[in-house]
């Protein structure tokens, strides 16, 4: 129940047809074109009259230029005006205002109403604003293509400098692909007969600063390999840049140089305080990941508001503000609505691995019944990538040696005094600062344009402030000020995203309305003062980490070697007891080692950490698979077998289990604040592993091992109370995150209070999972966005969904959810290959038919089958665990030693069929165990997609494999993790 500040914003790029835009836009058709003719001629002979004043234009590029703005006027007011007229035509048809045969007739009959006068001053009496501010609109929209083909006529003669010979005639132009800002401006491509122009409507001065600076500090590299930017001609309020073309790599050394060259950027952008450098904003040419727009550098550090959720915590998030994540380069996914799952970083937004995403379209256009509807649509994506399958982890490698050979030259230039100097020429050049997410503006100007807002502007207005007044409250990094914050909806009510900008040796920002933000402030020395007291060990931690979250979920897994052990040789039960101790104590000083600690007792990592969206790096949350309730479970079990003389002393752990508990009970009444407070707040998942189920097992498990007292059950409950809503969002269904996974914990938690509130929770996840179910000739499975065919497996499948369905069944007794973990199972059944002696693997990865995994394949349904006596019979049972050990044993051994998707999950089940007489021949409790050892020692552990950093995680981290240390001596009687 963790909440930290998002990452620093979502720009929307001016950089037209360099990149296919990678945010999601209206998909609106043009259906209602034909009524805004009304605005549309008289502003198309308003422009081309004043165009009449620009005799080094000729007929065709006036005609060019006129024809540009009707088609940008068509595009931006039927974005704005859809709902209005889909609401006016359904109101015309139940009146009876619209009299024609059939429906198609009766659309084409509102079209021509639509497009007189009168129809418009009648929605002007039913939407008072709505005239006013389309006209705004549209006069600004003159307006400032007049100002451009001014520009254009004046600057014609010098255009040749970036396009390398005479410009010539222009033959098309296109304007505003990115955002309007101030006043209805926008960048704008100009395509000419000698080639291609980009017009900005801002000074260049800082991308020309920027190439010198490159130039200065790149001085050795080859030009034809350097980093760069755009050239660009300055015009002072204006300025024209050179049109990159996208190209991929010619050859492997063309990658390699491509990916160094990133790390160079990184460099670059940690030094110069950028941000914003998303997919869009970077164009792979060759060996040369160019960055179009550099508008964005020399942010201002703000402070970090006390998040509520503990001191270390607020540590956290003031480092990760700091860190090379706020540039947008390094893959990460969107939280926010219309953006879930996105990664649209500069070095991500691979196009495999993006989401689909809901946005709102016309549905039965050209009948009079047209509505409204969501779509799901592909990202599109950007131009950043030098070839049609990004392989990010083959060359990450080079990424790093990039950027650690450029930011070692960077500090001995500063080192010699030689760096301040170079900064210099920065001070007064041009910036801007996107104080909040572009996504955040879109969908409150969606809000704003929306009828209902329309119909009461004053109250729109201010739910509109309240939001944005909430945010600041939350993130220092947006303006709290009462006038900036009416400013920014005043641009917002003309269809303007805000604008905030300065100079970067002012700092005080400059916003929309002549409004002002933040004091004075030179942002070029703040910013060097930033850099060389920055955690540079941090920052590679994240560079390393980051491109976890480039690949959808655990989709994706490092190519690695095996680290099977196949020979296990004899060891005395005395000296396998000193490894395993051994190893477990050495696997959890790391905890110690690398945590931020607070001074009010809390305690926190920042990790890589798997959420509703993916992965992402931040502090960890609260939640069981990586979380502090993870953490908190091995550092009790941890404790409990100490005591026991099972495990080694370790100063400090029981301190670190003390901060991990304070940081869980600060957390868990943080976010019953802001539920109570705020208003509506987004659901947590309700999961077993991430969520809220989580969490209230966690609570409970910690007392069952004397890490906590009664107060554990108090925190459970607590949790609890924010089940339901948590069920009512959830469209994930699976033990992971989703309904199934809540059961467990409600369970326990109704064991524990006896109460029938619990227990009903219970039951109503159960219910939420039947209604949800596709049920087909007696099997049922769940479809998801991402598993269109439902998906088998223990984690993130039918076979978990079962198990839990028959727990709820065995605690409440309803036959309905016996049923439908029988049909769960039958599903499941379904997917047994009797070929491979396994279950077929349902997301389809290249080359694999079958998994071994515990979330997805044999480890997870052999555990699963353990409990399944009650569906299929004792004999069934030994049948599918002994199938489970065998193809475990066979092919799932020595990926890696997580939890998760490695050897301390297989372990588990191995040791299981062992005991039961249904391993393999040679599997025992004792050669397995000795077998992980062995790996260990070997190799090290290993961890596969958080291999490269370390990370707490239970279920990905070292954290797991310590726990299942610990659980494998035979007198241990602790919780498993790996089935609840």
């Amino acid at each position: 129940m963790q909440s930290t500040p998002p990452a620093e914003s979502v720009a929307a790029r001016e950089h037209p047809d360099h990149a296919a835009q990678a945010q999601p836009t209206e998909a609106t058709e043009p259906d209602f074109v034909p009524c805004l003719v009304h605005w549309i001629a008289p502003a198309v002979a308003t422009l081309t009259h004043s165009l009449q004043e620009l005799a080094s234009l000729d007929a065709s590029e006036r005609s060019v230029i006129a024809d540009a703005l009707r088609q940008h006027l068509e595009q931006q007011l039927h974005a704005k005006l859809a709902r209005v007229l889909v609401m006016d035509i359904n109101a015309a048809r139940v009146q009876g205002r619209l009299t024609a045969a059939s429906s198609a007739a009766r659309w084409e009959e509102y079209l021509a109403q639509a497009a007189t006068p009168q129809h418009w001053e009648r929605l002007g009496e039913q939407y008072p604003s709505l005239l006013a501010r389309v006209g705004w609109i549209v006069d600004h929209k003159v307006s400032f293509v007049a100002t451009l083909a001014r520009h254009f006529a004046e600057d014609r003669a010098l255009l040749g400098t970036l396009l390398g010979q005479a410009p010539g005639t222009l033959q098309a132009l296109e304007l505003a692909k990115g955002d309007s800002h101030n006043g209805g401006a926008g960048v704008a491509l100009l395509r000419l007969e000698g080639g291609t122009a980009v017009y900005k409507p801002r000074p260049l001065n800082t991308d020309q600063a920027l190439a010198d600076f490159l130039q200065q500090v790149l001085a050795d590299e080859p030009v034809a390999q350097r980093v760069r930017v755009p050239a660009v001609l300055d015009r002072g309020d204006h300025g024209w840049s050179e049109f990159i073309v996208h190209r991929h790599a010619a050859g492997e050394q063309e990658l390699r140089l491509f990916y160094r060259n990133m790390g160079h950027w990184l460099a670059i952008m940690r030094l110069l305080g950028g941000t914003d450098f998303h997919g869009e904003n970077v164009i792979a040419q060759g060996c040369l990941p160019i960055i179009v727009d550099c508008e964005t550098l020399f942010c201002p550090r703000t402070e970090i508001k006390p998040s509520g959720f503990g001191n270390a915590v607020d540590k956290a998030d003031e480092a990760m503000f700091a860190s090379l994540m706020k540039t947008g380069l390094l893959p990460g996914r969107g939280a926010s609505l219309g953006w879930r799952g996105v990664d649209n970083s500069g070095m991500g937004s691979i196009r495999q691995q993006q989401p689909k995403i809901s946005i709102p379209a016309l549905v039965d256009g050209g009948l009079d019944t047209v509505r409204i509807g969501q779509v799901l649509v592909e990202v599109e994506i950007a131009k950043n990538h030098p070839c049609e399958t990004p392989s990010l982890e083959r060359y990450w490698g080079q990424v790093l040696e990039g950027y650690d050979s450029l930011t070692a030259r960077l500090v001995q230039l500063h080192a010699q005094g030689r760096l301040a100097p170079l900064l210099q020429p920065f001070k007064p050049c041009h910036i801007r600062l996107v104080p909040r997410a572009t996504e955040v503006y879109a969908e409150l100007i969606r809000m704003l344009w929306h009828p209902i807002s329309l119909a009461d502007e004053a109250q729109a207005r201010q739910r509109a402030a309240g939001l944005l007044a909430r945010a600041a409250a939350l993130v220092s990094t947006t303006p709290s000020d009462p006038v900036v914050i009416q400013a920014e909806i005043d641009d917002m009510l003309r269809g303007d995203v805000p604008y905030f900008h300065s100079t970067a040796g002012h700092g005080r920002m400059s916003g929309p309305g002549g409004t002002h933000w933040l004091p004075e402030s030179d942002l070029v020395e703040q910013c060097l003062r930033a850099w060389s007291a920055s955690d540079q060990r941090l920052d590679r931690d994240i560079i390393k980490a980051s491109l976890l979250s480039a690949y959808l979920n655990d989709g994706w897994m490092p190519t690695e070697k095996s680290f099977r052990v196949h020979a296990v040789h004899a060891a005395s039960p005395e000296d396998l007891e000193a490894r395993r101790q051994a190893w477990a104590r050495r696997l959890i000083v790391p905890f110690l080692q690398n945590c931020i600690r607070g001074e009010d007792g809390t305690v926190t990592w920042i990790s890589p950490t798997l959420g509703p969206t993916g992965w992402g790096i931040q502090a960890i949350d609260q939640n069981l698979y990586g979380g502090n309730a993870g953490v908190a479970l091995l550092l009790a079990a941890y404790q409990r077998e100490v005591a026991q003389g099972r495990a080694l002393p370790l100063p400090g752990a029981d301190e670190l289990l003390a901060a991990v508990i304070e940081t869980m009970r600060k957390g868990l009444y943080r976010q019953v604040e802001l539920q109570r407070s705020a208003g509506k707040v987004r659901p947590h998942q309700p999961g077993g592993y991430l969520g809220i189920g989580s969490q209230i097992w966690g609570w409970l498990q910690l007392e069952s091992l004397g890490a906590i007292g009664a107060e554990a059950v108090e925190c459970a409950a607590l949790t609890a109370e924010y089940m339901q809503g948590s069920l009512e969002a959830d469209q994930t269904y699976d033990l992971l995150a989703g309904a199934a996974g809540a059961i467990p914990g409600l369970l326990l938690l109704h064991r524990r209070t006896q109460q029938a509130a619990h227990l009903a929770l219970a039951v109503a996840a159960g219910d939420h999972l039947l209604a949800a179910a596709r049920r087909e000739g007696g099997r049922a499975c769940w479809p998801t966005a991402a598993a269109p065919e439902g998906m088998g497996g223990f984690g993130h499948g039918s076979c978990g969904i079962g198990w839990a369905l028959l727990k709820l069944h065995e605690a409440c007794g309803e036959p309905r959810f016996l049923h439908a973990a029988q049909e769960a199972l039958a599903f499941e059944e379904s997917l047994f290959d009797v070929a491979d002696q396994n279950w077929r693997d349902l997301r389809h990865l290249d080359g694999v038919n079958c998994s071994t995994a515990w979330c997805h394949g044999a480890v997870g349904n052999g555990l699963g089958y353990l409990d399944f006596t009650a569906l299929i019979g004792e004999d069934r049972v030994r049948e599918r665990v002994h199938q489970a050990a065998g193809a475990t044993f066979r092919q799932g051994m020595g990926w890696n030693h997580c939890a998760c998707h490695g050897d301390a999950s297989a372990l588990e089940l191995l040791q299981e069929a062992a005991d039961r007489g249904l391993a393999p021949p040679g599997v025992s409790r004792d050669a397995e165990l000795a077998r992980l050892l062995a790996s260990l020692e070997l190799h090290g552990s290993r961890c596969g997609i958080t291999n490269d950093v370390f990370s707490p995680s239970l279920m990905t981290g070292p954290g797991g494999i310590a726990y299942q240390l610990l659980r494998s001596h035979p007198q241990a009687r602790l919780p498993s993790f790996v089935r609840p």
